[in-house]
């Protein structure tokens, strides 16, 4: 894991709270569980 950086903090709220429409039908679609996430990792020998 990364260490912690306190100056993506502020620029990782605006963006959240300037969300586009089209981000704000997505996460309100993944919240409602509307839309299924899955995750894949992909071990590459």
């Amino acid at each position: 894991m990364q260490p912690y950086n306190k100056n993506l903090k502020q620029p990782s709220r605006d963006l959240r709270n300037n969300m586009t429409n089209a981000e704000k039908l997505l996460w309100s679609r993944i919240r409602n569980k509307q839309i299924v996430v899955l995750w894949f990792i992909i071990k590459i020998q």
